[in-house]
């Protein structure tokens, strides 16, 4: 048997990019028995279809995606659960939200980092995004342990890519990872070469994917006011 067979077997049923194989990882992981919207299940089915179809992933792809969808499928149902149990935060008022949109290399990342330097305008850290539990208690957001976390995490991104997007747990983030949480966000595109799910996601009206990053503000605004002590 060549290597390369061998380690084709291995993906296939050692690590298995697979729906069901995930959720299942996922319930496992969380001790949650969600059952799952069928919206939510028909995104994460397609991005999982084309990344075994289109993305010709290796091993250390494959594992490095598998992780990566599982950490997405943990924290969506950990926050639902929390959610569910924390009523409050969905009373939050979001103020009205700044959108920036343009062509890649066209200025919106600079511009929203420019934007976020205002005190007045609040935008999401890539540590808030990354692990948006457990919520502090009256804790410094400078001083939060999930900040070293993200920072040790990000030491793995590739450099080419580090050179291109600067990234940092502090570093505002873009709404692309929140509505990751959905399955529905060009940051796949980031980081996959699959036509099928940008061709599905093109035609795909994201209005319920925007309605979880709404939710996901208001516990961000949640966790703030908490630290603050209100």
């Amino acid at each position: 048997m060549s290597i390369s067979i061998f380690l084709e077997s291995i993906k296939r049923r050692l690590l298995p990019l697979d729906f069901n194989n995930l959720l299942s990882a996922a319930r496992r992981g969380t001790g949650l028995k969600y059952s799952v919207e069928q919206r939510f299940e028909e995104s994460l089915r397609v991005l999982i279809d084309s990344c075994n179809a289109d993305a010709h992933l290796s091993l250390i792809g494959q594992i490095a995606a598998r992780q990566h969808f599982l950490e997405l499928l943990e924290n969506r149902f950990r926050l639902i659960d929390y959610w569910q149990r924390k009523l409050e935060i969905m009373e939050q008022i979001i103020r009205p939200q700044i959108f920036i949109t343009g062509l890649p290399k066209s200025g919106s990342t600079f511009l929203h980092r420019l934007l976020a330097n205002d005190f007045n305008n609040r935008v999401p850290r890539m540590w808030e995004v990354m692990f948006p539990l457990p919520s502090p208690k009256c804790l410094s957001s400078d001083v939060d342990a999930r900040i070293k976390k993200a920072d040790s995490r990000l030491r793995w991104i590739h450099p080419a890519i580090a050179q291109a997007h600067p990234i940092g747990a502090l570093i505002p983030h873009e709404c692309g990872a929140i509505l990751g949480y959905s399955f529905e966000s060009n940051v796949f595109l980031d980081m996959f070469s699959i036509p099928s799910y940008e061709a599905w996601l093109r035609s795909r009206d994201m209005r319920p994917a925007y309605d979880f990053q709404l939710s996901f503000l208001k516990h961000l605004q949640w966790n703030a006011l908490q630290r603050d002590g209100y």
